[in-house]
C-alpha cells in the first residue's frame, strides 16, 4: 500500500491518503458534499442556476440576490444600477432587508429605466413597511403604478396589502386624521393647531417619534408628529418648554409655525387639562394577579418618582371577586380620589362600570365592556388600557406579518400558559399562506436550553455532518456550525425575565 501527501491550496491542512481511500475517493466526496453546511473549507460547490432570471422565478432569491450582484460588478454603469435593484429586491424575499440596504448604496438612481425605477420604489415601500411607516409606503407604491412592468404586479400586490393592513391599526388611522388636517392648514390657525395636536392623543410616542424622523414625509405633518411630541413631553411640568420648542424648530426649519405659535400652542393645549389632586389606583396583592398587580405597581411608582405632576397617588387593595373591586372604589371616593386606576380583571371592570351613579374619571387595566356608552357627566373620561397578553401575542403576530415575515419558529413554556400564548401567535400569524416551520416548548423548571435550542435549529445535525466528515477524512476541520436558514421571525414567549 504507498501514500501520497496533499497540501490544501488554501489552508496549508495537509492529510496522508493511501491508494485504497484513493479507490473509495467518489463515496468520501459525496460526504464532503453533504457536510459542506456545517464546515467553513473553501471547496464548497456552487448551486448550479443558469441565469439569476431563472433562480428568482423558483423562489431561490438568495441565489439570484448574489447572481444579480455579480453581473452588477462585470457590468457597464449604466446597466449596473438596474442589477443591484434587482438584487435588492431578491434579498428582501429572502427575509434579508440588511443586505438589501447594503446594496442599495451602491446605485445611481439617474441612470435607472423606467421600470427599474418603479421596481426601486417596491423595494422602498417593503424597507418602509418593515420600519412601521406606512404614510411612506403609501407615496412610494403611487409613484411605482406610473411604470411598473407587468413581472412585478404580484409583488406590488402583495407590498399593498400589507400596506392596508398596517394602516388600519389606530396609530395609522389617527396619523391619517392628522394629515388631513395637516394638509388643510395652509397658515397658523390657533384652534385647528390645538385640534390637530388633539388628534393624535391615541399614538404612542415612540412612534410619534420614529414618524417624525421619516426623510420622505411630508414636511409639515413630520413637524407636526414631532411637536405632539414636546408637547406631551412638557404637558405635565413645564420647566425647558421655551429650549425644547426652540430645538423642534431648528429640526423643522421648513414647519409654517414659527417658534412662537408652537410655544402657543403647547399653551392652549396645556390649558384644556389639569392634572389629577388625587389618584387611586385598584390592584390586587393576593390571589392569582397578585404578580400583574406587583408588576404594575412598581411601573406606576417608578415613573410617579420621576414626574409626580403636584398629584397625590394611593394604592386599595382589590382581590378576586367583584365586591373587592367596589369596595375599594367606595374607599378611594372617600379618600377624595378625582381619578380611578384599575381595576385589573375584567369582571371587576365590568362591575365597577355598572354602579349607578359613577362619576369619578377611570382608566381601567381591562377591556372596557362590549358596547359600553359613558354616561354622558363621564363622555371622554372613561377610557381602557387592555393588559391582556393573548393580545399582546396576537399584536405580535399581525406586526411580524406587517412587516412581511412568512415563516415563523415558536419557542413556549411547557406549561398552560405557553400553550395559550403560543395559540394566539399561531392564530392570528397563519394566514395568507404564511407557515409556522418549526416549534419547541422548554421546561420553565430549567435554565439551560442549549440543547433544544440547537436541535430546532439543526446546528446539531450541522456538527453531526462535521464529525462523519472528519471521521471519514481522519483529519481535523476548521468548523462553524450553521443554523438553518429558513426562519425569518422568532416568536418567544416567557413568563419569567430570566428564561427570556
Amino acid at each position: 500500500m504507498t501514500t501520497t501527501i496533499h497540501q490544501h491550496p488554501t489552508t496549508g491542512t495537509k492529510a496522508i491518503i493511501t491508494h485504497a481511500l484513493l479507490r473509495t475517493w467518489p463515496l468520501v466526496l459525496a460526504l464532503m458534499i453533504s457536510a459542506c453546511a456545517g464546515t467553513s473549507q473553501t471547496w464548497q460547490p456552487q448551486p448550479d442556476i443558469t441565469t439569476a432570471e431563472s433562480a428568482f422565478a423558483k423562489g431561490q432569491y438568495q441565489q439570484a440576490a448574489r447572481a444579480w450582484q455579480k453581473e452588477a460588478l462585470e457590468a457597464n454603469a449604466e446597466s449596473a444600477s438596474g442589477l443591484r435593484v434587482r438584487a435588492a429586491d431578491a434579498w428582501l424575499l429572502a427575509g434579508k432587508p440588511n443586505n438589501a440596504q447594503d446594496e442599495l448604496r451602491w446605485l445611481d438612481r439617474e441612470t435607472l429605466s423606467r421600470s427599474d425605477q418603479s421596481r426601486l420604489d417596491l423595494v422602498l415601500a417593503d424597507l418602509a413597511l418593515r420600519s412601521g411607516r406606512p404614510d411612506e409606503a403609501e407615496t412610494l407604491l403611487r409613484q411605482a403604478r406610473q411604470g411598473l412592468p407587468s413581472s412585478s404586479s404580484k409583488r406590488y400586490e402583495a407590498l399593498y396589502s400589507r400596506l392596508m393592513q398596517q394602516l388600519a391599526s389606530p396609530g395609522s388611522r389617527d396619523i391619517g386624521a392628522a394629515a388631513k388636517l395637516s394638509d388643510a392648514m395652509r397658515f397658523y390657525d390657533p384652534d385647528r393647531a390645538v385640534e390637530l395636536v388633539h388628534s393624535l392623543e391615541s399614538v404612542s410616542s415612540s412612534e410619534l417619534a420614529i414618524r417624525a424622523e421619516n426623510p420622505r414625509g411630508d414636511r409639515n405633518l413630520t413637524g407636526w408628529l414631532d411637536l405632539t411630541r414636546v408637547i406631551r413631553e412638557y404637558l405635565v411640568v413645564p420647566e425647558g418648554v421655551a429650549e425644547a420648542v426652540s430645538d423642534w424648530k431648528a429640526r423643522q426649519p421648513y414647519h409654517l409655525l414659527t417658534e412662537q405659535q408652537a410655544l402657543e400652542t403647547w399653551l392652549s393645549y396645556r390649558q384644556l387639562f389639569s392634572p389629577p389632586r388625587k389618584v387611586a389606583v385598584l390592584l390586587p396583592q393576593t390571589g392569582r394577579l397578585q404578580a400583574a398587580g406587583d408588576a404594575i405597581r412598581d411601573g406606576i411608582m417608578s415613573a410617579y418618582l420621576e414626574n409626580s405632576g403636584g398629584s397625590e397617588i394611593q394604592f386599595f387593595t382589590t382581590g378576586d371577586d367583584e365586591q373587592s373591586a367596589i369596595a375599594a372604589y367606595f374607599n378611594a371616593l372617600d379618600a377624595g380620589a378625582d381619578l380611578i386606576i384599575g381595576p385589573l380583571r375584567k369582571e371587576s371592570v365590568e362591575a365597577m362600570l355598572s354602579l349607578a351613579g359613577m362619576a369619578t374619571p377611570m382608566l381601567a387595566l381591562n377591556d372596557l365592556p362590549e358596547g359600553f356608552v359613558a354616561p354622558s357627566v363621564l363622555a371622554g373620561q372613561v377610557s381602557a388600557l387592555s393588559l391582556s397578553q393573548d393580545d399582546e401575542a396576537r399584536a405580535i403576530a399581525e406586526h411580524a406579518a406587517g412587516a412581511g415575515y412568512q415563516r415563523a419558529m415558536v419557542l413556549a413554556s411547557e406549561d398552560a400558559w405557553g400553550e395559550r400564548m403560543a395559540y394566539a401567535f399561531e392564530a392570528e400569524f397563519l394566514q395568507d399562506e404564511r407557515q409556522i416551520i418549526a416549534a419547541a416548548r422548554y421546561l420553565p423548571s430549567q435554565n439551560d436550553h442549549s440543547s433544544d435550542l440547537e436541535r430546532i435549529l439543526k446546528i446539531d445535525e450541522s456538527k453531526a455532518r462535521k464529525q462523519r466528515l472528519q471521521n471519514t477524512l481522519q483529519m481535523t476541520l476548521e468548523f462553524e456550525p450553521v443554523r438553518r436558514q429558513d426562519i425569518d421571525v422568532i416568536f418567544l414567549a416567557a413568563n419569567r425575565p430570566r428564561q427570556g
